[in-house]
């Protein structure tokens, strides 16, 4: 399980975006998202750098 703290998410729109860059990378990555906080929780096969890159490059910043 990967935590990610992520910034400039303010809406459901926001988390949708950011579902959508990691499902890109893997379709089949479980993914959590609590607005409030920012934290993003990714159960994901994948390379944690590659998450990190498609979520920075849908337009949010990943700060942990």
């Amino acid at each position: 399980m990967m935590d990610l703290q992520v910034t400039g998410m303010s809406c459901n729109h926001c988390a949708n975006a950011v579902k959508q860059a990691i499902a890109e990378v893997d379709s089949s990555a479980t993914v959590e998202i609590d607005l409030a906080t920012g934290n993003v929780k990714v159960q994901t096969r994948a390379d944690a750098q590659a998450i990190k890159v498609a979520i920075v490059e849908a337009g949010y910043e990943v700060t942990a």
